[in-house]
């Protein structure tokens, strides 16, 4: 295998492939002692776009980093599999000067908790049947509002990392991201929610002593185990492509590649694992290729597991307070229960994510009370522009700042504040009128229903 760097070539040995949650398929590769790069060059590398070539194919690798502890010991390289458009899409985003809010409302645009979370990460993102099943009736109900508030300047590799770790933090069955090497549809999400656990056959052993049972005195559960297999091919790197890109444990797609019948027990991505009859979660799949394949062609493959139940995170989504002003009440709503907003900093995203200043921020009516005949308390009615300050609660419905306020037409027909007490107390002349029914205030007047009392007040 030859690698090319800065348009030199250089041999390379041994690759190891890794795929693993919250990553890319990432290759690691030897350097011989003669082909050491020197070390300016190797500093100057650490972003380099390279290709990895080989007998039969070519893999093109983004250079993250090299690894050497002594010169007694070959350069290790590591590069990442990643496909143009992700490259391109993880670093979008930055360009935004002001925070970018994304909702899902039960009035203007209905949709799927999938569909939502899929718009958050521009489509880029592939889930299985259990895993819509999620988020569409546990986190993201469909007759139901979702919010998010995207902060400026963040690019897109941190946004989808900090939204799965809330999703995270909502079903501990989803555990991660994986990305693979598909233009149309990178990223896979990793969970325990999709399907049976892929049955491992009795040739997986695990590496050094099985893992003691909690039981037995060791809490096991709480770290990391690894099994291997070795897989004896006639063209073992012919493997590496297929491996990078299918991100799906599909028996129809092993048929139908390079892998193979006879390749099924190749893990082709994290996820949930059934060994020795017990269920694990596997969080990393790594494949050593031999040196030189026709005398050693044996590939052996190595799953990091670990207990399938793990307590999930808390949401590194913090709540936000933002400033918004006041549009109106919903109009088309069944019954008028919610307000539209516009922010005084930042956008809306519409459908396709993209910010858009024609669209609303959709928040439960808060601030002053509903008047009832046995409770006491005031009704606002709001004007167009009036300044909120609006909570945003990740994967929330937003609150502006108070207690809950329910629409009532006569009220915004008849008066600006309706007041509904025994006793009411104005400023500044210190003048206190006895109510035992709701009170209109209209500018400097106060009129009591029924029997007009005019009191002036500066």
């Amino acid at each position: 295998m030859n690698i090319t760097l800065n348009d030199n070539n250089y041999p390379v040995y041994k690759p190891k492939l890794v795929l693993e949650t919250n990553s890319c398929p990432k290759v690691e590769l030897l350097f011989g002692h003669s082909e050491y790069p020197p070390l300016p060059e190797r500093i100057k590398l650490a972003s380099t776009n390279t290709t990895l070539s080989w007998d039969s194919g070519e893999l093109d690798l983004q250079v993250v980093g090299f690894k050497d502890n002594t010169s007694d010991y070959p350069l290790i390289m590591t590069g990442l599999i990643l496909p143009e458009t992700l490259q391109t899409w993880f670093k979008g985003g930055k360009e935004r000067e002001s925070p970018l809010i994304y909702q899902k409302n039960e009035i203007t645009a209905p949709e799927t908790g999938a569909v939502f979370f899929t718009r958050l990460l521009n489509d880029k993102i592939v889930l299985r049947e259990g895993e819509k099943t999620i988020l569409d009736d546990k986190i993201f109900p469909t007759s139901s509002f979702a919010t998010f508030w995207r902060p400026p300047k963040q690019d897109n590799f941190s946004w989808l990392c900090h939204l799965i770790e809330f999703i995270r933090s909502q079903a501990p069955s989803i555990k991660g991201w994986a990305a693979f090497q598909s233009d149309s549809t990178p990223l896979r999400l990793v969970s325990m929610c999709s399907g049976e656990a892929l049955e491992l056959d009795e040739q997986w052993k695990p590496r050094g002593q099985f893992p003691t049972h909690r039981y037995a005195g060791q809490a096991w559960a709480q770290g990391y185990f690894e099994i291997v297999r070795l897989f004896s091919l006639e063209h073992p790197l012919d493997l590496l492509p297929e491996l990078v890109k299918i991100g799906k444990q599909d028996t129809d797609l092993i048929n139908n590649s390079a892998l193979g019948d006879d390749k099924k027990e190749l893990v082709l991505l994290p996820g949930p694992v059934k060994f020795y009859d017990r269920e694990y979660f596997c969080r990393a799949v790594t494949y050593e290729f031999p040196e030189n394949a026709p005398e050693f062609p044996d590939v052996s493959a190595t799953l990091t597991l670990t207990e399938s139940r793990q307590t999930p995170k808390a949401s590194p989504l913090a709540w936000q307070t933002v400033a918004c002003r006041f549009q109106g009440w919903e109009e088309n709503a069944k019954e008028q229960k919610y307000i539209k907003l516009k922010l005084d900093n930042g956008m809306v995203a519409n459908s396709e994510g993209d910010p858009d200043e024609s669209k609303f921020l959709y928040a439960q009516v808060l601030s002053p009370t509903a008047p009832r005949e046995d409770y006491h308390g005031f009704y606002v009615k709001y004007q167009k522009d009036d300044s909120m300050n609006c909570l945003l609660i990740p994967g929330g419905l937003p609150t502006v700042l108070g207690s809950s306020q329910l629409y009532n037409k006569e009220f915004e027909e008849k008066a600006d504040l309706i007041i509904h007490a025994e006793h009411i107390a104005m400023s500044s002349n210190q003048v206190t009128i006895e109510a035992k029914e709701q009170v209109s205030i209209k500018g400097e007047k106060v009129v009591k229903m029924g029997n007009k009392v005019e009191v002036g007040s500066d």
